[in-house]
């Protein structure tokens, strides 16, 4: 043990201090050769900050997590943190030199002269009562209180003087101990949303003890503390009613269990989180009430349902909602691939979407509640190109899906390539014939019109203006020329 001259504080060995408004962890109190004093070896959260791994000139005096996340401090520049009720009253009362304190009360003249009011007796003790009775008003009606970076290490006396609060913003703090934390939200009564993110808390042993703390908390952050998994998993025996949980940027590989408490989520936010490989995401999918999982810059490499394939829907996230998953490894969707993939959507659909009750005229386009929700984009895509027809939606004989013809595929832009002779089957649709062309000739699909001509039409262009429509339906034939401008 080490007691400061600043603070008289006891400093030991993994005591939260804050330097220069960055917060480490003790891992070290002792001499260092060659130096007079008490030293502090510390590990920085900021794994960027420090020097070294705990070792000097050859000798270690502490181990850091990452090679350069330690120092040397000094005691005098370490501070040791306060009471929650300290910061509480920092934070949300009057001080005593505020303007309206009764010491300071005044009186302002017509003529602008300011006169000092002095209370005496009994007069005295009534304003002190009456400003007191203020600065209880103001806890008792707190619904939301937030002393994120207030340097809080422990409880102190909280009584009862917070009963209302339902929102607890405590990150980044000086906190040890989910110990502490369970201290103050056991004065909590109806506590239902927890912010401890940028903290670093260790796990006590009896976690079901601390339950009770905790017991109508239903939202907690708990982002960047540094946690795996299993931390996590074990931090939910504390945490028994969770509906939303956000654990951005921890240390989170893998999904090695799902634990009790779980089941009832609706929501997990895992941003951040170095995970890469989708089966341990796939892993939440058996969480039956889970509506909402944001995955965004996880390094995530791929998506796969191993139970279906991709026109089937899967057993895994029954209830899912809303996914967010950008900033990944995935490979990008071009706007060109996601156009085609939306119109070969919908003309797939398109027939048990007109059997549900769909129809081209909007007046009587009437589909099932339940393909609605098969189908919850269908009505979306439909805005966006228009309802597909009757005729595409006719099913073909397998002789005529089998069927290639033989095209010549010319671009008059580029009079030097010379026409290029390709079989396509007559089901391909126009929008497919686009993509085909941009990688033949490199220009936009976007901008890009189609026409042929035919030997028993000679001299006439025929447009091919639907993407959706396969170029069967233009009458196309062998011998004839496809047309690629833009």
């Amino acid at each position: 043990m080490f007691k400061t001259d600043k603070t008289m504080e006891h400093i030991s060995i993994g005591s939260r201090i804050e330097c220069e408004e960055h917060i480490a962890t003790v891992l070290y109190v002792g001499e260092v050769p060659g130096t007079k004093g008490i030293w502090l070896g510390v590990e920085w959260d900021d794994p960027t900050r420090g020097k070294h791994d705990g070792t000097h000139e050859g000798i270690r005096y502490f181990k850091t997590e990452y090679p350069k996340s330690g120092s040397f401090i000094r005691p005098k520049k370490a501070i040791l943190g306060r009471s929650f009720v300290d910061a509480l009253q920092d934070r949300y009362i009057m001080k005593e030199n505020d303007q309206t304190a009764a010491s300071e009360m005044y009186i302002v003249s017509k003529n602008q002269k300011i006169t000092n009011v002095e209370f005496v007796g009994a007069e005295t003790v009534n304003m002190k009562q009456r400003y007191e009775n203020m600065y209880v008003s103001r806890f008792t009606n707190l619904v939301q209180i937030s002393l994120r970076q207030c340097q809080v290490s422990s409880a102190g006396e909280i009584g009862d003087a917070v009963p209302a609060v339902e929102e607890l913003d405590l990150s980044r703090n000086l906190f040890s101990s989910w110990c502490i934390v369970a201290k103050i939200c056991g004065h909590l009564p109806v506590l239902r949303e927890l912010n401890l993110s940028e903290n670093r808390l260790s796990l006590p042993d009896s976690l079901s003890e601390y339950a009770q703390a905790f017991f109508k908390v239903h939202t907690v952050y708990m982002n960047r503390m540094d946690y795996s998994w299993e931390e996590i998993i074990r931090s939910t025996q504390m945490l028994q009613n969770l509906r939303q949980l956000h654990v951005c940027y921890n240390k989170i590989s893998t999904v090695s269990q799902l634990g009790h408490y779980l089941g009832q989520l609706r929501m997990i936010n895992l941003e951040g989180n170095p995970v890469r490989c989708w089966d341990e995401v796939l892993k939440l999918g058996e969480l039956p009430f889970l509506q909402t999982l944001l995955l965004n810059d996880m390094k995530l490499e791929g998506i796969k349902f191993s139970d279906v394939d991709f026109s089937q829907r899967t057993r895994y996230f029954p209830k899912l909602e809303s996914l967010s998953i950008s900033d990944n490894n995935i490979s990008q969707i071009t706007r060109v691939e996601r156009r085609g993939s939306e119109l070969d959507y919908l003309r797939k659909y398109g027939k048990m979407w007109r059997q549900s009750g769909g129809h081209q005229d909007p007046q009587k386009n009437k589909p099932s509640e339940q393909f609605l929700r098969d189908h919850p984009r269908y009505q979306e895509l439909i805005d966006m190109y228009g309802a597909p027809e009757d005729s595409e939606l006719k099913e073909e004989s397998t002789a005529l899906k089998n069927s290639l013809i033989s095209v010549m595929l010319e671009c008059p832009h580029l009079p030097n390539k010379a026409p290029v002779k390709k079989k396509l089957p007559v089901t391909m649709t126009v929008q497919k014939l686009k993509s085909l062309a941009q990688r033949l000739y490199k220009a936009d699909p976007l901008v890009m019109t189609i026409s042929y001509s035919s030997q028993k039409m000679l001299g006439t262009d025929i447009n091919m203006e639907s993407d959706q429509k396969e170029i069967g339906y233009y009458s196309v034939e062998d011998g004839d020329t496809i047309h690629i401008n833009w």
